[in-house]
């Protein structure tokens, strides 16, 4: 998910303990989640305590596969931060 604020920049995570190692927003639809924009809006508050408003699905999709035999499949969404912190 990438995250671009009325300035222009863009919301980045430090992924581990390296505050270096930046990344976007992501995850994976979890069984509690009742659709992808639900598991859109719960990674954002996870990984950054940001809550968001999702307007629409943008009709772009990638389908990644692991080298372990999953599959992704990934979406994208037009939204807004709602609360940040």
């Amino acid at each position: 998910m990438v995250i671009i604020d009325r300035y222009g920049l863009i919301l980045s995570v430090s992924r581990g303990e390296n505050l270096k190692d930046l990344g976007l927003i992501g995850g994976k639809v979890d069984p509690e989640d009742l659709t992808d924009a639900h598991a859109a809006v719960r990674e954002a508050f996870e990984e950054s305590g940001a809550i968001m408003a999702l307007d629409t699905m943008v009709p772009i999709y990638s389908r990644l596969e692991k080298t372990d035999g999953t599959d992704f499949l990934a979406t994208a969404f037009i939204g807004q931060v709602v609360v940040s912190c």
